[in-house]
């Protein structure tokens, strides 16, 4: 796998969220909002916010793990943090 940039990121979540790519954008951000999740659950850091205990949103329900969209400084904090995971651990750096 190529190394991920947090800028590529930063990008490829600002595009995502801006409605460029249809329904594979809206599926690229729930994968990364998974990802994002998973990374807080192991203590990661919170740079989007805790989840709520108990894990996993209900379906329809408000995700407790908000991306920063609107916030550049704190997702590029969350691009850095996941960036920084996907050095340490291979298996979540070929997830991202």
């Amino acid at each position: 796998m190529d190394p991920v940039t947090a800028g590529a990121l930063v990008a490829a979540v600002n595009a995502a969220a801006s409605g460029a790519g249809g329904e594979a954008g809206r599926r690229a951000l729930e994968s990364f909002g998974t990802l994002v999740r998973r990374v807080l659950r192991r203590g990661g850091g919170e740079p989007a916010g805790e989840p709520e205990p108990g894990g996993e949103p209900e379906p329809g329900g408000p995700d407790p793990v908000a991306i920063p969209y609107d916030d550049g400084a704190r997702l590029r904090q969350l691009a850095d943090l996941l960036v920084e995971r996907a050095r340490q651990d291979p298996e979540f750096g070929r997830d991202l």
